[in-house]
């Protein structure tokens, strides 16, 4: 009996291990920044045009103005609002000054008809954040739902449009998915119902965005 009780809590030990480090690599600013890699990267996408130094620079920039920057700009500001105690703030000033970081990042992409996919993807990464800033008062919907959300509506319509080649990232962006939130909810980190609605709303908004653009 001893015996068994220490295999269970071996293996919840390494189930919170494995969640934990899914959590962290796969957050979800890592998330978008994937998609983003994706699109610079695949010249079933971009085309042949641009030149991979080219690339590199933009996916440099977009990494700082919208990976970096939102990151320091969240501490911050959770500090701040630590400290003053204002209620309600603790939820709306991080959310939006990160959002105003994904409104800063589509300055940094260059003009020009060959990168607009990259662009249509930014509006939505901001539509997303938006919303999210918006029902931040009333309603907790999970990050980590919203960012997968949005990845997974890229690649469906990216897919649908005759990009065959995000075929394979499609299957393994949804297994990710499951496999994280599923951490979460094991680990108590998320709720069923927030997750789901997170999902839902970052794939709704994400897939709108660039159906219609």
């Amino acid at each position: 009996m001893e015996e068994s009780v220490a295999g269970q809590k071996q293996r919840n030990s390494l189930l919170n291990s494995f969640f934990s480090v899914l959590s962290t690599v796969f957050h979800p600013l890592a998330v978008c920044v994937i998609c983003l890699f994706f699109l610079l990267f695949s010249n079933s996408l971009l085309g042949e045009m641009i030149s991979w130094q080219s690339r590199l620079v933009v996916l440099a920039r977009l990494t700082v103005v919208y990976l970096v920057l939102p990151g320091f700009l969240w501490r911050v500001s959770v500090r701040a609002v630590g400290r003053g105690g204002v209620s309600g703030m603790e939820k709306i000033l991080p959310s939006a000054l990160v959002t105003l970081a994904f409104l800063l990042a589509l300055l940094v992409i260059p003009k020009g008809i060959v990168y607009l996919i990259l662009r249509n993807f930014m509006v939505g990464v901001f539509a997303v954040a938006l919303l999210r800033l918006a029902v931040s008062l009333i309603y907790d919907l999970d990050p980590y739902g919203m960012a997968f959300g949005a990845a997974i509506a890229l690649m469906v319509v990216k897919t649908l449009s005759g990009y065959t080649a995000l075929l394979w990232p499609l299957v393994s962006i949804i297994v990710l998915s499951g496999l994280t939130l599923t951490g979460r909810l094991y680990m108590g980190k998320g709720r069923l119902e927030n997750i789901l609605v997170g999902v839902a709303s970052g794939f709704g908004v994400m897939f709108s965005v660039l159906y219609f653009l």
